[in-house]
């Protein structure tokens, strides 16, 4: 920026550039700008202005925990998720410390805009694991095809080949990222050259040559793919990279150098705290398991991330078993496994994809389904709490209940009412965003934005939809069975006595409680409970897919995905039928609650699988703890095999597994500073031990540790 532009810039716009704050700079350039051309104002100042990260001696450029969006650098940052990330507390901090009254004007001004873009119509009540959170996969398959220099063609063509007014102000600001992009990949090279001409070493020397091609041009080579793209996660802000070994594998030469870059990229992704991979499973053209499959499982191994999972179908061959298998085997909790034949058969009915794209299903986030570089998700948009629903209905109804059959009447009614508001709220955030939040990183990498000249959150990408989130379905189920047995007599006590019983945390009800206790629980496959759990999801599954989501006409999908919220969402419930005590966890995503299944693998996983798991395609998550020693030799990693197949023939649809004794969990807890690369799975990826919380620790402990 010369002079001359920095005198035209707004007031804002300069006091923001002074603070170094190049993106929030660049949004208010010019306010009354329509906010697709102020977004890529701002992306652009940022890439012109943002230093480029280190060099570290690894094969792979950017790496390490390179941030390219400063988030936690600035106030006001680029965020994948929320196209805007605002740190509120830190800009009031800023706000009260200007002196100058004037200046303290300017600040406030810029706040209140921030605070209107960044607002969320969502309510805390239904923020079940997010709220309005959008995890994504860029068409990273087209990057490693056409590259960056295309890109720009087809958006340059687009540009000129209209007169029109709209059509101009969305492929204009488009193009302008898209060079902002390519100079922020020239600046790169521009480093690494410098530090070459100080420290030449091959191994740099090799990287800049290939630099040089990567993204900007299709690749040629497998260094070249996975440069593209590491480069690409970076430029994303380290989100899901989808069906990697589908559109890497044509890249793989079996040289020796692949190992060692994968596990380059698998450590970028842990330090970037990278999401989702997905492998295996079926293209168009038949299966599409292969060699780098199995190698990118080798390579997994100890790694925290990526949150990795395996495609499972009948022609799984044995070596892609046994590297997933080697995988568990290190304590990573990766891969997860998920019944590929059952997901292709719901989809269409689901979502409405079909033909060759049902095939490019995949997950972002912790687990959420989407589609390859060709979809807009919410994951997680929000959910409903039905314990928190289920507490609600007990003190508003069960006294006026003339029986089950009438509570439980009252209760899905709430439910349902509970259900449908959630999905109003996410609707109108939907809205919100596509008018304050454009995400213009998106916009240009995931189909078919650019050919339909529409936003990626006002419904540009081919498929839109939003996955909702569903909590404590165990500890319902469990305290839905224990009112019946309430309303049947067995607990001798009155309705006062039931509810000053819950009010009291059970305190003088020990009797009942040791009852409750004893009582049927989910996952130990009681045909009463197994019943009452299928309808019970029966009903919420099919009030979420009945709905369309705002963006796009699109589709919503129910879920039960957890992962580390399910101790914090049991924070503000009281006691509850099932026998857990307030503000104690709730039960982990779609699985028993913890501890509570007693009777073995087969079990638990024939309970689970009673439910409509073909309705919760968003993704029910189910934890299973086996024993290490069952990965120890051929005849027992044979049973655990036929446990996954049985749970997936049973229709089970996700299933991941924690291989780690209790012994080590323990000493974990009582001594963390001996444990710093302890890894375990939550719902839906794996975190390192010490990074949970305190009750969580405890909760992973209390899991049931299965022998076959």
């Amino acid at each position: 920026m010369n002079m001359s532009q920095f005198r035209n810039l707004s007031s804002e716009s300069k006091m923001l550039w002074g603070l170094k704050e190049y993106f929030a700079s660049g949004l208010f350039e010019d306010a009354k700008a329509p906010m697709l051309k102020r977004m890529a104002r701002a992306v652009k100042r940022h890439l012109e202005n943002s230093d480029v990260s280190e060099y570290s001696q690894s094969p792979l450029y950017p790496c390490g925990n390179a941030d390219i969006w400063r988030a936690s650098e600035n106030l006001i940052a680029f965020n994948y998720s929320f196209s805007i990330s605002f740190n509120q507390d830190s800009f009031n901090d800023l706000c009260e410390k200007e002196s100058n009254e004037d200046f303290q004007n300017i600040l406030l001004n810029i706040k209140d805009e921030l605070k209107s873009i960044a607002a969320n119509p969502l309510s805390s009540k239904f923020a079940i694991g997010g709220a309005g959170y959008t995890h994504s996969i860029i068409d990273y398959e087209r990057i490693l095809e056409d590259g960056l220099l295309r890109y720009r063609e087809r958006i340059a063509q687009k540009l000129g080949a209209t007169d029109s007014v709209d059509a101009e102000s969305f492929y204009s600001p488009l193009l302008e990222v898209m060079d902002a992009i390519i100079a922020y990949h020239g600046r790169c090279l521009e480093h690494l050259r410098q530090v070459y001409a100080n420290q030449p070493s091959p191994d740099l020397g090799k990287l800049i040559k290939a630099l040089e091609h990567a993204p900007l041009k299709p690749a040629s080579n497998f260094y070249e793919a996975i440069l593209s793209v590491n480069f690409m996660f970076y430029l994303d802000g380290a989100d899901s990279i989808g069906r990697f070994d589908i559109y890497m594998r044509r890249f793989y030469d079996s040289g020796k150098e692949a190992p060692r870059l994968l596990k380059a990229f698998w450590e970028n992704m842990d330090a970037r705290n990278g999401w989702h991979m997905i492998l295996g499973g079926t293209d168009p053209k038949g299966s599409s398991y292969s060699d780098f499959t199995a190698l990118c499982l080798t390579t997994m191994k100890g790694m925290r991330r990526p949150n990795c999972g395996v495609k499972v179908n009948k022609n799984m061959a044995d070596e892609i078993w046994d590297a997933a298998f080697d995988a568990l085997e290190s304590g990573c909790g990766n891969p997860a496994f998920y019944n590929e034949e059952l997901y292709l058969e719901n989809i269409p009915e689901h979502t409405g994809v079909s033909g060759d794209d049902i095939y490019s299903f995949a997950f972002g986030g912790c687990t959420e389904l989407m589609f390859n570089g060709r979809s807009n998700v919410g994951s997680i948009d929000g959910g409903v709490n039905i314990l928190s629903v289920l507490e609600e209905s007990i003190r508003v109804h069960l006294k006026e209940a003339a029986g089950y059959e009438e509570f439980a009447s009252y209760f899905k009614n709430d439910l349902c009412s509970n259900i449908n508001a959630a999905l109003d709220e996410i609707n109108l955030n939907q809205q919100h965003k596509a008018v304050h939040k454009p995400q213009i990183i998106r916009t240009l990498f995931v189909e078919d934005c650019i050919d339909r000249g529409a936003e990626f959150n006002s419904g540009g990408a081919r498929y839109n939809g939003s996955v909702v989130n569903f909590a404590g379905l165990a500890n319902v189920v469990n305290s839905l069975f224990t009112i019946k047995k309430f309303f049947e007599g067995v607990l001798n006590i009155s309705g006062d006595e039931f509810l000053n019983m819950l009010e009291n945390n059970f305190s003088e009800h020990e009797k009942e409680l040791l009852i409750i206790r004893r009582f049927e629980k989910f996952g130990n496959n009681s045909k009463e409970i197994n019943l009452m759990a299928q309808e019970l999801s029966t009903l919420i599954f099919s009030e979420v897919l009945k709905r369309k989501c705002w963006r796009g006409n699109g589709f919503f999908l129910p879920s039960c995905i957890m992962f580390v919220t399910y101790a914090a969402l049991g924070a503000n419930i009281g006691a509850t039928p099932d026998g857990r005590l307030a503000s104690s966890p709730i039960a982990d995503s779609v699985g028993p609650m913890q501890g509570t299944d007693r009777d073995g693998p087969t079990s638990m996983l024939s309970s689970t699988a009673f439910l409509p798991q073909s309705k919760g395609i968003g993704t029910l998550v189910l934890n299973l703890r086996l024993d290490k020693k069952l990965f120890k030799s051929p005849g027992t990693r044979k049973k655990v095999k036929e446990l996954i197949l049985s749970y997936f023939n049973l229709g089970g649809m996700q299933l991941q597994i924690n291989v780690i004794d209790s012994d080590a969990l323990r000493k974990a807890i009582d001594s963390p500073e001996k444990y710093d690369n302890l890894i375990v799975r939550i719902g839906g990826y794996s975190e390192y031990f010490n990074r949970l919380s305190d009750d969580l620790k405890k909760e992973v402990l209390q899991r049931t540790e299965h022998s076959i």
